[in-house]
């Protein structure tokens, strides 16, 4: 729960360009409330300070943020537009097999079953159906699940920092807790075994080259498959170790 002082923040000046503009700051966002002297702004902020106020003569636990909704915080934006933005930005910082997971989570459930929905009337119960469909699909273990799950969450998240979603949204789909161990309608693998040394000694000599060294990088230093799958040449230190 946000601190909330005893009194209503004031609303700074803010240069944008030519321009200067009203800002009041709630929970760290900073919200536009328009033209510095305008009437807009000032009434705007009116509008705030009296909701400021309302709430703050709430019991402590019925205390919520002020919306800000009266300042354009909350828009029409729909869950699809919100998604298309999303995972642009994710192909372009995230290593490709990470934004795959990102887009079998957006794409075939999010998009699929919300798409048209704007994005701040998405909710924490939405968000379970999602996963319900998830773990009806048998495609995905729990901890699958639970992972496709915060992937959405990342989504709305990533949202609030470009101003396309609310932040209470996001704040309400925070509350959503991983599934548990046991969840009804899920599963999970069986832990993973080793491999004995007699195993991996019988079977280099009928694999190809690459496959020798890759096994043998692996077993050497620990590394996990898609490690060694996507290490580049550049990625070996060629200086420190003599006689590479």
């Amino acid at each position: 729960m946000p601190k909330l002082s005893n009194r209503p923040p004031k609303p700074p000046r803010h240069k944008s360009g030519k321009n200067v503009y009203a800002v009041v700051y709630t929970d760290g966002k900073k919200n536009n409330l328009g033209r510095w002297g305008s009437p807009e702004a000032k009434a705007a902020y009116a509008r705030f300070e009296v909701e400021w106020w309302e709430n703050h003569r709430r019991p402590i636990a019925e205390r919520v943020p002020p919306t800000l909704t009266t300042t354009g915080t909350k828009t029409d934006t729909t869950v699809s537009e919100v998604a298309l933005a999303f995972l642009q930005y994710v192909e372009a910082t995230k290593r490709p097999d990470n934004f795959t997971h990102y887009r079998i989570a957006v794409m075939d459930f999010l998009v699929k079953h919300f798409g048209t929905t704007p994005a701040d009337d998405f909710t924490a119960g939405s968000l379970n159906l999602i996963r319900e469909a998830m773990i009806q699909s048998r495609r995905f273990c729990r901890l699958g699940v639970n992972d496709y799950t915060r992937r959405v969450v990342t989504l709305f998240q990533w949202g609030v920092s470009v101003g396309m979603v609310d932040r209470v949204t996001a704040w309400g789909l925070g509350t959503v807790k991983p599934l548990e161990p046991g969840h009804p309608g899920t599963f999970d693998h069986a832990e993973r075994e080793y491999v004995t040394d007699d195993v991996i000694i019988a079977t280099l000599p009928i694999l190809p080259p690459t496959l020798q060294a890759m096994i043998k990088l692996q077993r050497l230093t620990g590394m996990r498959p898609s490690e060694v799958f996507n290490m580049l040449v550049g990625d070996i230190d060629t200086k420190s170790v003599p006689g590479i």
